[in-house]
């Protein structure tokens, strides 16, 4: 299993209880940091590729990652999980309310029996997303009093706070079947939606297709996950869209950025930088 990693060897990592794991999980692999509560330098970045991406095999991947990774195994002070999945949907809070969570989702998605539906505040709105309960009971025995949250908080996040006078795309492909598209404007979501794809140029398709709907102009795309280099999609946004970028680290940590260190954790540094 080969894996990108970045480590300052001059910090102790024997004692963890005063620092902060940082977890994202998708079918294509495993991200990890470890930052002190205090500072917001990570120590530790640790991307893990899994070989197998199907659905059934995350959790096999996930403890091959953990057996390998014993900086996995230690208590820390906060760890804070981020999953990226593909059924989720956002609401208005002044329409949301625990009891109604399941009614609302199935607004947009299905729930499956071995589904667990999980809800985090976004500011004005709600995003409700699931994951699997084996998954959930495993993240949770294996990482204590865990706080488990959605991929698209952090993404959002970046969006409404990207100060410039273009609309902002964000096109964040962190699967082979689907991507999340998220347009914000004036620093206020215009957009954020999940959408399965068979092919990489339907990802151009869904884009325009959705600049075309809100009538939107004077757009920057902002791409992030496993665009490979000849991406026909991304050749097409860049000749309809000439402004285009990689997701950056908000801090703007020249030092992270090598190595293809940006693709892999920006949104995961971001998640942490961005409270």
């Amino acid at each position: 299993m080969q894996d990108i990693s970045v480590l300052n060897k001059e910090i102790d990592l024997n004692c963890t209880e005063n620092f902060r794991l940082s977890i994202q999980i998708s079918l294509n692999g495993f991200s990890f940091g470890i930052n002190h509560d205090a500072q917001k330098e990570f120590y530790v970045l640790k991307y893990c590729p899994f070989e197998n991406n199907r659905a059934e095999s995350l959790i096999d991947n996930i403890k091959l990652v953990i057996s390998m990774n014993p900086l996995l195994s230690k208590k820390y002070k906060k760890t804070k999980i981020i999953i990226d999945s593909e059924k989720k949907t956002i609401v208005p809070q002044e329409f949301f309310s625990k009891e109604s969570i399941g009614e609302l989702f199935s607004l947009t998605n299905t729930i499956d029996s071995d589904e667990a539906l999980y809800y985090n505040s976004l500011n004005e709105n709600i995003v409700i997303f699931t994951i699997s309960n084996e998954l959930e009971q495993f993240l949770k025995h294996h990482f204590k009093d865990c706080h488990i949250t959605s991929s698209v908080i952090p993404l959002i996040n970046y969006g409404v706070s990207y100060n410039d006078d273009y609309t902002s795309i964000i096109i964040n492909k962190a699967s082979n079947t689907y991507f999340d598209l998220i347009i914000c404007k004036d620093n206020k979501l215009i957009l954020a939606n999940t959408y399965k794809y068979h092919q990489d140029i339907d990802i151009a398709y869904y884009t325009l297709n959705s600049l075309k709907m809100l009538n939107l102009s004077n757009c920057k795309t902002i791409y992030n996950g496993i665009f490979d280099q000849d991406s026909k999609a991304l050749t097409i946004l860049k000749n309809q869209i000439p402004l285009s970028e990689e997701l950056s680290i908000v801090n703007n940590a020249k030092e992270l950025r090598k190595n293809n260190i940006n693709t892999h954790f920006a949104n995961l540094i971001n998640s942490d930088l961005c409270e």
